[in-house]
């Protein structure tokens, strides 16, 4: 798998798989509880569009390089 292979998986797909689903929905993406910190509040966003995210609660986001980095 190259880099042009992991950029077209798609972050709902990769966040799925860990065992992560949709808790919402909004005209931009799906929230989600985070993968890398406990919450009781959904403050995790991906916008499937864009290919992109952004953690509300930590103030952290990108995509799924750094995604998979965290």
């Amino acid at each position: 798998m190259n880099i042009d292979d992991i950029k077209k998986i798609s972050l709902v797909e990769f966040l799925n798989q860990l065992g992560y689903q949709p808790t919402g929905r909004d005209s931009k993406g799906l929230w989600f509880y985070s993968p890398c910190r406990s919450e009781r509040k959904p403050s995790f966003h991906v916008n499937p569009r864009k290919g992109v995210w952004f953690d509300f609660g930590s103030g952290a986001g990108g995509d799924i390089f750094t995604l998979a980095g965290e």
